[in-house]
């Protein structure tokens, strides 16, 4: 698996999401945030031509598909319960 290298813009959009659900959500929201960042098999494809994202895992012997959630959607919070 190929290693994960952030940039410094995804660094602070990281941060600022970080702190968003910390001060707006909760500290147990902006924790399940920060733990599905560390979570580096989540991975994401945002479908061309529509407003949706499909969460999914690469195992050894299949793709795991685990949520298609609308963009607008509170995503994190829909995750929380996902992997």
């Amino acid at each position: 698996m190929k290693q994960s290298v952030l940039r410094l813009a995804a660094e602070n959009d990281i941060e600022t999401a970080f702190i968003h659900y910390f001060h707006d959500a909760s500290k147990i929201v902006a924790a399940r945030f920060a733990e599905l960042l560390d979570s580096h098999d989540l991975r994401s494809w945002i479908l061309t031509g529509f407003p949706y994202t499909l969460f999914y895992v690469e195992r050894e012997n299949h793709v795991d598909i685990i949520r298609l959630l609308h963009q607008h959607s509170d995503i994190p919070i829909q995750l929380q319960d996902a992997t």
